[in-house]
Order: structure tokens, then sequence, then C-alpha cells
């Protein structure tokens, strides 16, 4: 399937950032009781820009990795330091936000590629500040409540809590 065809049906992503857009379409192992399985996510992802435009598709994120994001952005809002990183064991995806500076500057950085063996594709957008943060926690706390993660976010926080400013 090419899922650019078909994006239209995909409805509204449940991450937007720049041009990342992600889609979560649910588990990839419903039923595991194993809490390393149960926590991969079935997703589309697209990054685009300027003439380009990279998909993938399958189970190459997990819950945890969206908890830790918004746990990471939450730290970066508050720091205006360091990085928050969105990405798995899978080569597939990575997204992460680095500040550029102490004043709040940021900016964002993807890889995508559906084939890592054969194929690297790296986007990189500026114009982000601290201000933009929020609205990831949120979005990213949303898929962690519709797809609880089986870890803690913290080492004392219990599973599927949601990350506040």
């Amino acid at each position: 399937m090419k899922f650019e065809t078909h994006k239209d049906s995909l409805g509204e992503p449940a991450l937007k950032i720049a041009g990342l857009q992600i889609w979560i379409h649910g588990r990839e192992f419903p039923a595991a009781t194993e809490h390393f399985d149960a926590d991969w996510l079935r997703i589309t992802a697209h990054c685009g820009s300027a003439g380009a435009s990279v998909w993938v598709h399958g189970a190459l994120l997990s819950s945890w990795s969206f908890a830790q994001f918004a746990a990471e952005c939450g730290q970066l809002y508050q720091t205006l330091t360091g990085r928050a990183h969105l990405g798995s064991y899978e080569p597939n995806l990575g997204a992460e936000f680095r500040a550029a500076d102490g004043a709040g500057h940021l900016e964002f950085a993807v890889e995508i590629t559906p084939d890592h063996l054969e194929q690297q594709h790296r986007f990189v957008f500026g114009g982000f500040d601290q201000s933009y943060l929020p609205s990831v926690i949120v979005a990213c706390n949303a898929i962690v409540a519709r797809h609880p993660t089986a870890f803690a976010v913290r080492d004392h926080e219990q599973p599927g809590t949601s990350v506040t400013l």
C-alpha cells in the first residue's frame, strides 16, 4: 500500500511537529502480557519538506517512547537546555528537539526511512522556541492516555501517568 495515496483516509495525526506527522493505529501485540511486547504501537509516520516526502509504517514506536518524549520535552521547557528525543530500538524513525541557545530557541530534526539498510533521510526544522513544547507534551500525553505504557515514566511514577508543566 502506498501511504501517500491513502493519506486522506488516515484522519488527523496523533502528533504533528513541523513536517512530521504520526498516526497511531493501535498496539502491535494487543494480547501480550510481557510489558515490553505490550508497549509497541503500530504507526504510520510521514515527514516532508521542500519537495521531499518520506513515509514509514509498522511497529516503530512504543507508548513508552511518547511518555519519555513528553518527559524530556517538559525538562527542556523548564531548563532551556539539552534535548528531547522521540525514538525506539527500531532505526526507521527518530525525532529530536535540541536547545539551540539558552534563550529558548529550538531546532527540530527528524530521521526517517522505510529502508534503513539502503536509505537515510534527515529533515531539520528551525523557527521553534520553548512555547511550542506544551502542545507537543499534550499530544504525547493523549497518546499515552489512549495507549498506556507498561513502563513508568520515572522511577516512582505509575505507568501511564502524564507529564504536566
